[in-house]
């Protein structure tokens, strides 16, 4: 995670920062508000927003990673569940910016 961690070409300040303050108003499990839990979500979804630069981060992303890194009780795991639903089984246009041009 550390390549991740350094690639500002990917993973901009804006997505960073959407992360961090979403962290901090998820709390659907006991393992979550831990501060382990915690960056377990934050390194799950800046892998989801390194892997797919079209989708970044979108608010309400937090709340389906913390439930399956809870259910699955594996970061690694949460991670590839949450791929395996965006690509698919197509959630990912749920999570794409939306064209305000008509």
């Amino acid at each position: 995670m550390e390549i991740i961690a350094e690639d500002e070409t990917r993973l901009t300040f804006k997505i960073r920062d959407e992360i961090s303050k979403d962290l901090a108003r998820t709390r659907t499990s006991e393992r979550i508000k831990t501060v382990e839990g915690q960056e377990e979500m934050r390194r799950v979804l800046l892998a989801i927003a390194y892997c797919m630069p079209d989708v970044g981060y979108c608010q309400g992303m937090n709340f389906i990673a913390s439930v399956l890194i809870s259910v699955t009780e594996s970061e690694e795991q949460g991670f590839i569940i949450f791929m395996f639903l965006l690509i698919t089984k197509e959630m990912k246009p749920l999570f794409l910016p939306v064209s305000t041009t008509i």
